[in-house]
């Protein structure tokens, strides 16, 4: 029982004590049923959750692409051509010294010895010599030419790739900011709806908690309510064994602690003091009733304080006879006509 639990030495505190617990958990729970109505109303999405995890998904792959969008432009390779520039002018170089050389090489005349052969050279060596050296200056120089002409054309291809190049790239980085920026808005936008959709989640998860919080208090005081019924039963069984103690010192007097209401049946808690056979309430006695039924109590509050205090009774022309009290006692009554007098008894 949970009477067993509870300290029943003083029942009176007790019972305060539960109440003033009882009390804090209704203010607790006013509190908490606050802030459900207020996360109730808060909490909820303006949108199925599908679509919340739509929008996430769609935000984290936005944040993917613009941390990835650091592609090149497709440009003009000017490696091979301006490998084959060098070439050209490796070759152009290489011809030029040749033809520089040949030229100021000095040409044989006849008579003339050929210094790694001794050979004397005759007239006709000398203009066969002078002939091919011709030939082989001609050749070099077309070869030049040909070679100068081709690297202008090469120059013409690179400049011609390099601007064809710096279009693109302009363009690129023009659709690339455009992009980013497009891009940019779009997730801020996105994060601003996808964050305030996380805080009503959150808020959600709170409201569960604060219901369960909610619960748990309301079965708390409850259990305390229990106590606080348990305590005033066990209050209400002791005074009852008390009068019913107090009782057996009684005659025709009777202490009552409940009544029952005649609408509804119910037993409710009343202090009534009763007196006869018929068990007739103290307001409704006669006077004569209410003097012997008085003459009882005072008695009784002698007896259980272990006292003699003085019984008084006054108008004793309303009763014919009563039951002496066991202490000393005083009588006042009304004589028609008659003059003021006392009179000791005993």
């Amino acid at each position: 029982m949970r009477i067993e639990a509870l300290d029943m030495v003083n029942p009176e505190h007790t019972l305060r004590n539960l109440r003033a617990e009882i009390s804090e958990l209704d203010k607790f729970l006013e509190n908490v049923q606050g802030k459900i109505d207020y996360l109730r109303i808060s909490s909820m999405l303006d949108v199925p959750i599908r679509v919340v995890e739509r929008d996430e998904e769609r935000l984290a792959t936005l944040k993917s692409e613009l941390a990835h969008s650091g592609g090149k432009p497709v440009l003009h390779d000017l490696a091979p051509l301006l490998e084959k520039k060098v070439g050209l002018r490796f070759a152009y170089d290489e011809r030029f010294r040749e033809f520089k050389a040949l030229k100021e090489k000095p040409l044989p005349q006849a008579g003339d010895r050929c210094p790694s052969c001794n050979h004397a050279h005759t007239e006709a060596d000398a203009m066969a010599e002078l002939s091919a050296r011709r030939s082989r200056l001609l050749e070099l120089h077309q070869e030049c030419e040909a070679l100068k002409e081709q690297r202008y054309q090469l120059a013409a291809e690179v400049e011609w790739c390099n601007s064809e190049n710096a279009v693109a790239t302009a363009v690129y980085e023009a659709e690339r900011g455009n992009a980013i920026e497009a891009k940019q808005a779009e997730i801020d936008a996105l994060s601003l709806i996808v964050a305030e959709r996380t805080q009503k989640l959150r808020m959600a998860a709170d409201l569960e908690q604060q219901h369960e919080v909610y619960g748990e208090s309301v079965t708390e005081r409850d259990e305390k309510k229990v106590d606080v019924q348990a305590v005033k039963n066990f209050m209400l069984q002791y005074a009852e064994m008390q009068v019913d103690y107090v009782n057996t010192f009684l005659n025709l007097a009777r202490i009552q602690l409940f009544k029952y209401v005649g609408a509804t049946g119910e037993l409710t808690l009343d202090f009534t003091i009763l007196y006869g056979e018929e068990r007739t309430e103290y307001k409704s006695l006669s006077t004569s009733e209410k003097i012997r039924c008085s003459i009882e109590m005072a008695g009784l509050l002698n007896r259980l304080q272990n006292r003699s205090y003085p019984v008084y009774i006054d108008n004793a022309e309303s009763i014919e006879d009563f039951d002496a009290p066991a202490t000393q006692y005083f009588v006042a009554s009304v004589v028609p006509k008659a003059a003021l007098f006392s009179e000791i008894v005993a």
